[in-house]
């Protein structure tokens, strides 16, 4: 069975004639037509800029795509929509299942503390999601999804420098309507989906969608024989609408995701030999082996036996890992509740208020080196990684069009506060240093905001667009970071510097901080012709300043102030051949300073930690390009191009050498999670068979090298022993999925697969190696993956 199903799949991708992915808000059109001809590429409505244009209008670098076009190209989880916007790479934070943070343009922020902003923003329905941790959200009864390229500034809830992935979902409609999908794949999946819409009185209606996803794990932690990296995840969302086409619009949401994982999937990339790690596996290993050991290694054991690079294993495989804990695990738990009204007084005036509570809760045990040895990591389910926060925010627009339909405005302002705690207890060198370490800290972020935005039409087909955004932050944090010796004794020493205690002999240590900052945009846009949009436009944008949970002394370890980013950025947007071809283009230069990047900090006392620091300057060129070809009926091809040159201009660290603080030179370091190139191309096929419709869909995504977390270049904190050990390869990745499509009933049979070619690639790198643990993992992308799905719809869904 499944060498047919395979087999068949492949024939798939073949028949479509091309190995992409649909990637653009054209491409999310492409199933629908301007004439009967079905060639015409149709526009969408998008609200990157919080009004609804058309996409093709829109003087903003934004990929959309619509809830059909994600069902094509299996985007079922906000991860996946790395495949259809190049550019865009969304990986988990270190030790955090179930988590995803973003990296677009060159800024990114791999780590998910709670006391971190993101540098793209989440945003869900007009609400802004916080926090990376629990953000593996699933797109299901999606209207479009939404990738904004660039500082988002001006109209957006935060200050982001990178973007801002906008998620819209579908609203109740006056019709019952509704669908029911089940499926089945390899790897023990099951997946059942359900939405229902029920009108409820005139301009009142009901949805509600269910889905529930499981798979085992897609790997094996040999010494225990334990499947690792499973899913097992429960989503509701309910929506109560009012809308009558009057003045007056009411809308009321709650949703709840319950996550339970088998845990992070965890190998050894590469490791560089050092008097600790190979004392530690001289320790746990042998007859001799101590007893506190959680695995004893064989006599004369050494890491090659683990690396997954210059080492072929006779035991393992890329999906088969070596961890020192049987207990791995990854839960989360998120819910989010909103009321958004709106009321028309006149064309020249809408007021619009957006409500919204979310809240957080995340508990997960990972082992961080991809070793049977415990150099990081917990040994228990009590140790691992805790974020519990919740969120309120509030948000008032007002907008409307003055001067007869010449002046486009809106104004607004914006708060946001969020509470939590972040915990976690680890080990280090375990059983050769038995100390239990505890980063506890409870964080609070407050910003306030007003803003406001302009189109001017100087002539009918001339505008200019001006905006301007003031914004205040008030960041705290109460740390309380110890160390339990032998961990589980309760007795407990304080890890801080005694100066920075609030009381002398109690283990707190409270920082404040309150930024303040502008952002702006400002442009040009041109309407040459029905087929022709040109724009020229520069923006500010901000993100925020804020503390070190890890941090153990004080001064610049602990907090970390505001990076900026100013962006230049001119592009086009064609139709060609009476609107079979598509083509939109974007060119930017940025200039990013006072950049937050993480660096290793040693301590006094010898500890290794990391933590954010202002310390950097450079600047990203970037072109981008996004094409969509209708030739004949029923064919779409498309295909979207990402080039980035990221540089550093300045970058400098202390370094001691010979018992002075010296600063030394790191630009050469690489920047995270940039690749120079990426596309992804795509081709889909309708043709009617019998009494319905066969689909057939294939598509294609490529990264070029990136950098995970990891040493600086040039430092030589610890030797650069290994300059390239965050290394991430270039990959590409290939799916394809076959459907048909019954006209009555309005039934569909799909055969899916995902990573048909099994590439084997890492989703993320966390590089020690240039420090005395002396150690690299790798996260593993998922194998190959494939199945089988029934869907029905009713009621015109």
């Amino acid at each position: 069975m499944k060498k047919v199903l395979r087999s068949t799949l492949l024939a798939a991708t073949l028949l479509a004639g091309i190995q992409a992915s649909p990637v653009s808000a054209q491409e999310a059109q492409g199933d629908q037509a301007d004439d009967q001809t079905g060639r015409g590429i149709q526009d969408i409505v998008v609200t990157a800029r919080r009004v609804s244009e058309s996409l093709q209008s829109t003087p903003v670098a934004v990929t959309a795509v619509d809830g059909n076009a994600l069902t094509n190209n299996q985007v079922r989880t906000v991860d996946q929509l790395q495949a259809i916007a190049p550019g865009l790479v969304v990986q988990p934070a270190t030790a955090q299942p179930g988590s995803a943070s973003f990296s677009l343009r060159g800024q990114s922020s791999p780590d998910g503390l709670i006391a971190i902003d993101q540098s793209v923003g989440a945003y869900v329905d007009g609400v802004y999601v916080a926090r990376s941790s629990g953000g593996l959200f699933n797109f299901l009864d999606v209207e479009r999804v939404e990738v904004l390229r660039g500082p988002q500034g001006t109209l957006f809830g935060r200050n982001t420098t990178g973007g801002a992935i906008n998620v819209v979902n579908r609203k109740p409609t006056d019709k019952f309507e509704g669908m029911v999908s089940a499926g089945i794949g390899n790897y023990e999946a099951r997946d059942l989906s359900a939405v229902i819409n029920v009108p409820i009185a005139a301009g009142l209606a009901a949805r509600v969608a269910y889905s529930h996803n499981e798979h085992e794990g897609y790997g094996v932690n040999v010494p225990f024989n334990q499947r690792v990296g499973g899913d097992n995840t429960e989503f509701v969302r309910g929506t109560i609408a009012f809308d009558d086409g009057g003045a007056f619009r009411a809308a009321l949401q709650a949703d709840y995701t319950d996550r339970r994982t088998g845990g992070e999937l965890v190998g050894l990339k590469s490791f560089t030999p050092t008097a600790l790690n190979g004392l530690l596996v001289g320790l746990c290993s042998g007859p001799t082996a101590l007893a506190a050991c959680p695995v004893k290694g064989p006599a004369g054991d050494t890491l090659a036996n683990y690396a997954w690079e210059g080492n072929v294993r006779g035991t393992g495989g890329f999906w088969r890992v070596f961890n020192s804990m049987p207990g791995i695990y990854g839960d989360a738990e998120t819910w989010g509740a909103s009321g958004t009204f709106e009321y028309d007084f006149s064309e020249a005036f809408n007021v619009k208020s957006i409500t919204a509570w979310r809240g957080i809760d995340t508990g997960s045990l990972s082992d961080n080196d991809g070793t049977p040895y415990l150099f990081t990591g917990g040994l228990v389910r009590a140790d691992g990684n805790f974020i519990h926060q919740r969120q309120f925010s509030q948000e008032l627009q007002f907008s409307g069009s003055l001067l007869d339909g010449n002046l486009d405005y809106i104004l607004g302002a914006f708060y946001f506060v969020e509470n939590g705690t972040d915990r976690s207890k680890s080990y280090a060198l375990f059983p050769l240093s038995p100390s239990l370490g505890y980063v506890d800290a409870t964080v609070r972020n407050e910003s306030q905001a007003g803003f406001g935005q302009l189109t001017y039409s100087i002539t009918p087909t001339l505008r200019f667009t001006g905006g301007l955004r003031y914004t205040k932050d008030i960041r705290s944090i109460v740390r309380r970071n110890r160390a339990e010796t032998p961990g589980g004794s309760g007795n407990f020493t304080c890890s801080m510097d005694a100066t920075t205690l609030d009381t002398p002999g109690v283990c707190a240590s409270t920082n404040r901080r309150t930024y303040d900052y502008w952002s702006y945009t400002a442009g040009l846009d041109w309407q040459a012709s029905d087929d022709i949009f040109l724009y020229i436009k520069t923006s500010k944008a901000n993100r925020a300043g804020g503390f070190n949970t890890r941090a153990i002394t004080g001064g610049s370890s602990v907090t970390f102030d505001p990076e900026t980013v100013t962006d230049y950025e001119i592009g086009g947007k064609f139709d060609f051949l009476d609107r079979t071809v598509r083509l939109n283009l974007a060119a930017f230069y940025s200039d990013y300073r006072n950049i937050q990047r993480n660096v290793p900090v040693v301590a006094p006392n010898g500890t290794l930690t990391s933590g954010n620091q202002n310390i950097a300057r450079g600047h990203i060129k970037g072109f981008e390009a996004e094409l969509v070809v209708a030739p004949t009926q029923g064919l779409r091809l498309s295909g979207a191009l990402t080039l980035l040159d990221p540089e550093y201009t300045s970058f400098n660290i202390p370094v001691t050498r010979n018992g002075a603080i010296v600063s030394v030179d790191v630009r050469d370091t690489p920047y995270t999670y940039t690749p120079k190139t990426s596309f992804t191309l795509a081709a889909d096929y309708e043709v009617p068979v019998g009494p319905g419709k066969l689909a057939l869909h294939t598509d294609y995504s490529y990264r070029s090298e990136t950098f995970g977390v990891g040493p600086l270049i040039g430092q030589g904190l610890f030797g650069d022993t290994n300059r390239t050990s965050n290394r991430i390869p270039s990959f590409g990745v290939l799916n394809a999925r076959i459907a048909y499509r019954l006209d009555e009933p309005d039934l569909e049979v799909a055969l899916f697969a995902r990573n048909l070619g099994q590439t084997r690639y890492y989703q993320r790198i966390l590089a020690l190696e240039d420090t005395p643990l002396g150690t690299s993992s790798y996260l593993p992308g998922n194998p190959r993956t494939y199945g089988v799905s029934l869907t029905y719809k009713f009621g015109g869904y």
